[in-house]
């Protein structure tokens, strides 16, 4: 059995003149979606895991685990109670759009489920006045999918959406939070590499083949 990982790391949000959301990260995987909007929105598009070596030697992936790993839980100054911020991962074998978060194999995703190994989501939600750092929220919702359990493909990507849901313009009350961090995360990948039988094996290439046929956009 083998151990893959990819890591991403951490993400911070700042609130200001404009007014507009600006970013600060490290290893630059993320891009500002919507900088002027109420909810700061993020994306990480096709990092990936290479497992050429595995299919230049005709071999077959298995899962066998999968494990996220955070730095730390989410953490945000000057939030209000019901500010929330939300992260999802997916890990597939086909390049992932903004539209895969939709959920894959769902309605509105243009991502099969037998492409996604994981859709996880996490919602933290604040519910108390957090005016210092040392003030975290709750992990409040977390849902999780994904059917596929093997694949030939060369490659497994590995992408992240991050939004927050709040009010920063507009009438009514809005909120005062103005500094958010999405902590990185570390997917772990436990897999076996085996060799199939020759039909069975060119009967999943061909598969991973014509799925991948969409443009590639890591």
């Amino acid at each position: 059995m083998k151990q893959l990982v990819k890591q991403i790391e951490a993400l911070a949000f700042r609130w200001g003149a404009g007014p507009v959301w600006t970013i600060a990260q490290v290893g630059g995987e993320y891009e500002l979606l919507d900088p002027s909007s109420n909810s700061f929105n993020a994306i990480a598009l096709n990092q990936y895991i290479d497992l050429a070596g595995m299919s230049q030697r005709e071999k077959t992936m298995f899962i066998e685990g999968l494990r996220l790993d955070l730095q730390y839980a989410p953490t945000a100054t000057e939030a209000v109670p019901g500010d929330s911020i939300t992260f999802s991962i997916l890990v597939s074998d086909v390049p992932a759009t903004r539209t895969s978060f939709v959920g894959p194999g769902f309605a509105g995703s243009d991502m099969s489920a037998q492409n996604c190994a994981l859709a996880l989501t996490q919602t933290w939600m604040f519910t108390q006045d957090a005016q210092t750092w040392s003030t975290s929220p709750t992990l409040w919702s977390q849902t999780s999918n994904g059917m596929m359990s093997s694949t030939a493909s060369d490659r497994l990507y590995v992408s992240v959406y991050a939004y927050a849901t709040t009010l920063k313009i507009g009438p009514g009350p809005t909120s005062t939070i103005d500094n958010i961090v999405i902590p990185g995360l570390r997917l772990v990948v436990d897999v076996e590499a085996k060799e199939e039988a020759d039909y069975q094996y060119l009967m999943r290439l061909r598969r991973s083949y014509e799925l991948q046929q969409s443009p590639d956009v890591d």
